[in-house]
């Protein structure tokens, strides 16, 4: 049973001990994202030393030896401390503070938005030309013709009405193809 019996108290532990993630991806992929990163960093490291040994097979010096002996223990020091390194959850109540801030500002912006913009439109001298329905037929019928796109690509597609006259053309007037009189061999 709970030590803590007001609801006061509860609240407060809860935003202090809860941690939400804030890592920017669905908080179930960290179970395979944690282990996949810390794999790659490990094969990182590995990669690194094998590279470094490589070259000291090619030549069996024992100068060659210590050295690479020092350049893959430094190497090995800088791929650890460049590892992945796995982070805590930011904690509930700096999650619900930020969020809340946030919808503060946005409260503010569209409260500016809202501010009523007055147009006037007689000083503008906008609406001095009046319309005129065939110049704008005329716009959009030569746009139609002039500048539209076609394409140039995919299938084309006749209507049924080609397809039928395709057909009637290429039989002779009793409606089927004569057979050949020589068969192919």
């Amino acid at each position: 049973m709970s030590k803590i019996k007001s609801a006061r108290e509860k609240k407060a532990l809860s935003l202090k001990r809860d941690r939400r993630n804030t890592f920017g991806e669905n908080s179930k992929a960290s179970r395979k994202a944690i282990p996949r990163r810390k794999q790659l960093s490990h094969m990182g490291e590995r990669r690194a030393i094998g590279q470094i040994l490589s070259h000291l097979r090619e030549s069996a010096a024992e100068g060659d030896a210590t050295e690479a002996d020092v350049l893959a223990k430094t190497t090995i020091v800088e791929k650890k401390r460049k590892a992945f390194k796995k982070h805590r959850d930011t904690a509930l109540g700096v999650v619900v503070k930020k969020k809340l801030a946030e919808r503060r500002d946005q409260s503010r912006i569209r409260q500016v938005d809202a501010t009523p913009i007055s147009l006037n439109f007689e000083a503008d001298g906008i609406f001095d030309t009046p319309y005129d329905s065939t110049l704008h037929k005329r716009l959009i019928l030569w746009e139609l013709r002039f500048h539209s796109v076609r394409p140039n690509w995919g299938p084309h597609k006749k209507s049924l009405k080609d397809i039928v006259g395709d057909i009637n053309v290429n039989l002779p007037p009793g409606g089927r193809k004569p057979r050949s009189e020589t068969l192919p061999c």
